[in-house]
């Protein structure tokens, strides 16, 4: 990852804010396309970590483009 790209990366609270949804509608749109992706087997959701069992951290583009590949995936 580049240095600059750090600067953005945002926790859940902070994604879902940024994508336009409550919480809890970013947690069950997660939970839905997870389950989706591993039963699949299509890439995860891009996740960041500062350290191995550190918090998880997102950026906002990853996320929407993981989020468009799956609903692509699922109209086919």
């Amino acid at each position: 990852m580049k240095a600059s790209d750090r600067k953005n990366l945002l926790n859940k609270k902070a994604l879902a804010s940024t994508l336009g949804m409550s919480q809890t509608t970013l947690w069950r749109v997660f939970k839905i396309n997870q389950a989706l992706a591993r039963k699949y087997k299509l890439k995860s959701c891009p996740v960041h970590r500062s350290y191995t069992s550190g918090r998880k951290y997102y950026l906002a583009d990853e996320v929407q483009n993981w989020l468009e590949y799956i609903n692509d995936f699922e109209l086919k």
